[in-house]
């Protein structure tokens, strides 16, 4: 119950504060919901992928209300935390895109198709239902798609993102 159900609840407020944009609402629900992840439980096979979706939830507020410096000042989770570490990159990626680094947004990209590749990942995923390589395809649609549109590629940009939502 606590392990999983509680976190969740508040990824529910969460989900909601962005949808209807209230920031200081999502700020709060997202650091609330990675600090009930029991870290001792991060490793353990059938919660991995739950348990590090759930801590990288702050970070994904950041992406969606831009802020930009914040991802990257984040520090990267334990190496074996690949998850974790994959939506870093792709956190990482969106803000250096915005920063208009555009050398090493792709240098995200390129780490985060590794995580995506990654045979240890293929075994992830979020309550059972979604495949963690699949959300990481998304993320990585979504990078390719900001990088090609940034870049001027507005086609290219516009394959990737249609790519991401199906």
């Amino acid at each position: 119950y606590t392990v999983a159900y509680v976190p969740h609840n508040h990824h529910f407020l969460w989900a909601a504060a962005i949808k209807t944009g209230r920031k200081d609402l999502a700020v709060q629900a997202a650091a609330d919901t990675a600090s009930l992840v029991k870290r001792e439980l991060l490793r353990e096979a059938a919660l991995s992928g739950t348990l590090q979706h759930f801590m990288t939830i702050p970070l994904y507020t950041q992406a969606l209300f831009g802020d930009w410096d914040a991802i990257l000042n984040e520090p990267a989770p334990a190496s074996d935390l690949l998850y974790a570490n994959a939506v870093r990159h792709y956190a990482r990626g969106l803000a250096l895109v915005r920063k208009d680094r555009m050398a090493e947004a792709k240098q995200e990209l390129t780490r985060l198709e590794h995580y995506r590749d990654h045979p240890a990942v293929a075994k992830l995923s979020v309550f059972d239902l979604n495949p963690v390589p699949q959300l990481l395809a998304i993320g990585a649609d979504i990078l390719r798609g900001e990088l090609a549109a940034r870049s001027g590629n507005f086609e290219e940009a516009i394959v990737s993102f249609r790519h991401a939502a199906m």
